[in-house]
């Protein structure tokens, strides 16, 4: 199953319902090249994974890049609803330390705004 991604909006906080897997290649790319765009004109980015199925180390990495430059542009990345085979991987490579993860999308929204007054 390929990486299906659908946005939402709630105020300046753009929402990406991550389904299907996220790996080296086409799933990653895509993405990347999303989760870039939305950067640009929105603060804070939220991924949902609750129905991503797998990560490899290529989907990994761009979750790491993203994050890191999306930190560094004096935005934000949360993530929230990790699905078991992903929460597995990020407590397997720590990081788990690195990622802001939240139980519900409302509480990783919440904490957006939280950050930005």
């Amino acid at each position: 199953m390929s990486l299906r991604i659908e946005t939402s909006f709630s105020g300046e906080v753009a929402v990406l319902r991550c389904r299907g897997r996220i790996v080296i290649r086409d799933e990653a790319s895509a993405l990347s090249e999303i989760v870039s765009l939305l950067l640009k004109d929105h603060p804070h980015v939220v991924l949902n994974l609750a129905a991503v199925e797998s990560v490899d180390s290529g989907g990994l990495g761009a979750m790491v890049v993203l994050h890191m430059w999306a930190r560094g542009c004096g935005r934000t990345m949360k993530y929230c609803c990790i699905s078991e085979p992903v929460r597995h991987l990020l407590t397997l490579t720590k990081l788990d330390s690195l990622f802001e993860v939240h139980a519900t999308e409302e509480d990783a929204i919440a904490a957006c705004r939280d950050r930005a007054a």
